[in-house]
């Protein structure tokens, strides 16, 4: 399927998001149940939709200091083919639309997915998710929070 008719949804159902994150490398290891407890804060999520299966979830807040990406994956099956992308593009529209900076921590294996995507490297946060388990910060900006104008 085409990447460009995907679909994005508030709030998908947290046991499907909480699969598609176990299906993904960096959260294999967790429990699908604890996940789906853990990170009830599905109902603020944004479900990516391909023929009305669920292949990706995003998670993201506005804070004074710009936009947090805390979560953003695509099930394993669906991976390489453009869709991480699309999900990514729409979520930088969704934040850019209120702030002009995005921020994320990137495990190794998806650094080099968001280099690609004009984000910079800011600094490693160490023992991020569980002990030993080590990420990179970065940022991606359009310009500086002083002089931004949000669009309405």
């Amino acid at each position: 399927m085409d990447p460009t008719s995907l679909v994005f949804r508030k709030s998908p159902d947290s046991l499907a998001a909480a699969k598609v994150l176990k299906s993904t490398s960096s959260w294999q290891d967790m429990e699908v149940q604890f996940m789906q407890r853990r990170y009830q804060f599905f109902e603020n999520a944004w479900g990516c939709y391909e023929d009305g299966n669920l292949i990706g979830v995003a998670l993201w807040d506005i804070s004074i200091l710009g936009g947090f990406l805390q979560v953003i994956c695509i099930h394993k099956e669906r991976q390489g083919l453009g869709f991480g992308t699309k999900l990514l593009q729409f979520v930088q529209k969704s934040v850019f639309s209120l702030t002009p900076n995005l921020f994320l921590i990137a495990h190794d294996t998806a650094e080099d997915f968001y280099l690609r995507n004009d984000f910079i490297r800011v600094g490693p946060i160490k023992n991020w998710i569980k002990p030993g388990d080590h990420g990179m910060m970065m940022r991606k900006s359009i310009g500086p929070a002083e002089t931004f104008e949000r669009n309405s």
